[in-house]
């Protein structure tokens, strides 16, 4: 998961996927204990305080806003070397 690119999504946009998520039908669906065999990434690091998305009348930080909640640099980024992690703004960490 790009868990650094969900780092820097709005207050307001986490508020709506849970609202949604919560909205519907519950599935049974029986999940063991998750165990972790690899490092966490480097984003996952201290607690953010309060992100604000740009307005939407400012269409290019909107629009690169969006592009980075919605990780698109993850496959449309050009990698240092494979598979090395970004902090969620494109900087590659190798």
């Amino acid at each position: 998961m790009p868990i650094a690119f969900y780092r820097h999504m709005s207050g307001d946009e986490v508020k709506a996927i849970i609202a949604y998520l919560r909205a519907q039908p519950a599935v049974k669906n029986a999940v063991g204990k998750s165990k972790y065999t690899i490092a966490l990434p480097l984003g996952d690091g201290p607690t953010i305080g309060t992100v604000r998305a740009p307005r939407a009348s400012d269409k290019r930080a909107y629009r690169e806003y969006l592009a980075n909640i919605g990780h698109c640099m993850e496959c449309h980024t050009p990698h240092a070397t494979r598979h090395a992690p970004r902090d969620g703004k494109g900087t590659l960490h190798a």
